[in-house]
Formats: C-alpha cells, sequence, structure tokens
C-alpha cells in the first residue's frame, strides 16, 4: 500500500494541483515546507512515498527495494494512480506534476505515456545520460542481481551512481554534502534512517531500465508538444553535469517540437534546490510559472 500525504489551503479556494514525484533514497515529507507554501498559496498538493521509500517501506528491509519483477512498470503506474486520484479528489482544476532527481527521470518517462492527463510538468535536478553509459550499467545492474540477488544492496552501484558527487566540493565534511550548501539540510538528510540506506540491485536495475528507454527515445512521440514544461536545477549539481545535462535535457525537448518549455539554472546551488540557503527564491519562481500556467488556461 502507498503512504500517501496532501496538503490543501485552509479557507481558500483550490486553483490548481501539484503532485510531487520524490528522488532517490527519501521521502515526500521532506516537501513539508514547499508544499505548505504552495498550500498558503491557493495550491493543492498530493504526493507519495515510492516502492521502497518512507511509509511505503513495510520494513527495514524493504527500503531501497522495488519488486521481483518490472519494479520501472510499478513505479510508474504508482504515479498514474496518484494522478488519478488528485483528478478525483480536486476535479476541475489544473493538475500539474513535479519531479525531483529520479523522480525527474520518472516524471519525464511517464510524460511519455501519460502527457495528456496533467496540465504541465516542473522538472527539477534531472540530467542527460548516454545510452551506452545507462546500458552499461543496466547490464551490471543485472548480473549483480544474477549472481547475488535482487535485494542485494551493491557498494559498487553506489559508487558508479552517487559516490562521486562530492567531487567538485574541496573539505567536504560529509558524503551527502552534493546536496545542498544548506548544512542544517545535509545534517538532517544524514540522520534520517529513511535516506541513509542502499539501494538495492534490483532498484538500480529498474531504474537504469527507465534511464534506457529515456536515452533511446522510446515512446517520445505520444508526448503532447503543447505541454507547459520547467525544468530547474542548481548549476553546481552533479547529477545535472553542473548544468551541462540540464541544457542538454532542455534543448531536447525543444528539439522534438515542445513550444512551452522553460529552463531556469540557480547559480551556486548543489541539488537540492528546494532545500538551498535561497529556497524561497527556488519557490517564489516555481509559483509564478504555475500561476501563469493557470492563467493561460482560464483565458481558454
Amino acid at each position: 500500500m502507498l503512504h500517501c500525504i496532501k496538503w490543501e489551503p485552509v479557507d481558500l479556494h483550490v486553483k490548481a494541483v501539484l503532485q510531487i514525484v520524490h528522488g532517490m533514497v527519501e521521502y515526500v515529507e521532506r516537501y513539508d515546507e514547499f508544499a505548505s507554501y504552495l498550500a498558503e498559496r491557493g495550491y493543492a498538493v498530493i504526493g507519495h512515498d515510492h516502492l521502497g521509500h518512507g511509509k511505503t517501506a513495510s520494513s527495514e528491509e524493504e527500503l531501497g527495494y522495488f519488486s521481483e519483477k518490472d519494479g520501472d512498470r510499478h513505479v510508474i503506474g504508482d504515479i498514474y494512480r496518484l494522478t488519478c486520484k488528485a483528478r478525483e479528489l480536486w476535479p476541475d482544476v489544473p493538475l500539474y506534476i513535479m519531479g525531483h532527481s529520479m523522480g525527474s527521470f520518472f516524471t519525464r518517462k511517464y510524460l511519455t505515456r501519460c502527457s495528456r492527463k496533467v496540465d504541465g510538468a516542473v522538472i527539477m535536478g534531472t540530467g542527460y545520460m548516454g545510452l551506452p553509459l545507462v546500458a552499461t550499467g543496466k547490464c551490471l545492474a543485472e548480473i549483480i542481481c544474477r549472481i547475488k540477488g535482487s535485494r542485494y544492496r551493491s557498494r559498487l552501484l553506489y559508487k558508479m551512481t552517487l559516490g562521486g558527487n562530492n567531487k567538485r566540493i574541496p573539505e567536504h565534511r560529509t558524503e551527502n554534502d552534493w546536496l545542498s550548501q544548506n548544512e542544517e539540510s545535509v545534517d538532517a538528510y544524514c540522520r534520517d534512517p529513511f535516506c541513509t540506506f542502499i539501494f538495492t540491485a534490483g532498484a538500480y536495475r529498474d531504474f537504469f531500465t527507465i534511464l534506457v528507454d529515456l536515452a533511446k527515445k522510446k515512446d517520445f512521440g505520444n508526448m503532447n508538444r503543447e505541454l507547459p514544461i520547467l525544468m530547474v536545477s542548481g548549476e553546481e549539481d552533479p547529477v545535472g553535469n553542473y548544468g551541462k545535462g540540464v541544457r542538454a535535457c532542455y534543448k531536447q525537448f525543444q528539439s522534438m517540437g515542445f513550444h512551452h518549455v522553460q529552463m531556469k539554472l540557480y547559480p551556486g546551488d548543489r541539488h537540492e534546490i528546494l532545500n538551498e540557503l535561497d529556497r524561497s527564491v527556488v519557490f517564489e519562481d516555481i509559483k509564478a510559472w504555475m500561476d501563469a500556467a493557470v492563467e493561460e488556461i482560464t483565458k481558454h
């Protein structure tokens, strides 16, 4: 059973809804400050903990594990289920989706199937990875699954994906300094048992399956080219190759004929821009983008 949470305006009409798709080794309640900010301004917010994350995980052993088979399909299917629930809870208002980090890749995959189910997308903390790299990662994860089992927690896969993210930070305090310049936020992350586990080989296999689909541009032809898209990331985010990967993703959407795609990179910010020292600016920018998108919809 999925653990879901919602934030609603008090004594305000709901003008739109934002569905949050969180990242790897975290959970949706970490977005409370941002979601509360939006709720105070007329937006409803909803999100869930992915399989193997937060309170959706039934035990410590389940953390970082999707499923034995077709985990990539299950995590995307769960996002769709929550979209349907959001439409049920708040009918007749615009619905936007926002994916961060791993959730940004999930969201990009989701848009190849369900871009007409939402009214816009915020793609946060994303990157651009070529097919040889992600195919190699998937192959390695599959080999480890066969040898060690899909629940095995591989230090090798961790080092390949997250282990080098501090390389541009001199004299870093913790292995998670790449997340944010905000030491209070980083320290809270390091203390949180829902943020300190290692992904299983099976979950890495499933995640790389989604990355391979994106690299192959699988089902890209199905996407709604009129969908408004906002890409936001920190310029010092290693997941986005310090801005280069985000720009490549932005150009890809432009080349596919998306007419309403915007991008903003925040100087000095690292991976978790919603927890950065200048997060109030990020909050305002995303709200302003949604305000404009809502206004455009109401015109028609």
